[in-house]
């Protein structure tokens, strides 16, 4: 018999508006700090993401970061199709 625990369950989600993908990463952290070490590890391997780019506008040696800069971000890499946030 095989279990499933509920720490590893993974939803796909697909937010409408920016103000949305914000209220999801709240939901997660609500105190709308997230700790830079664990977004890391969430989003490690994925294409999109520039570790360069993203670094250049968040800083280096940083512990956490704010939901809606992350939000921000995100919202210009999955959703505008650019990986750098000033194109």
């Amino acid at each position: 018999m095989t279990s499933i625990n509920p720490d590893h369950v993974v939803t796909i989600v697909s937010p409408d508006t920016l103000e949305e993908l914000t209220e999801l990463l709240e939901s997660r952290w609500p105190d709308r700090r997230i700790p830079a070490a664990e977004f890391h590890q969430l989003v490690e391997g994925m294409p999109e993401i520039n570790w360069r780019v993203w670094l250049s506008h968040t800083g280096l040696g940083r512990n956490w970061y704010n939901t809606r800069e992350v939000a921000e971000v995100l919202w210009r890499v999955a959703y505008e199709s650019t990986c750098d946030p000033d194109e």
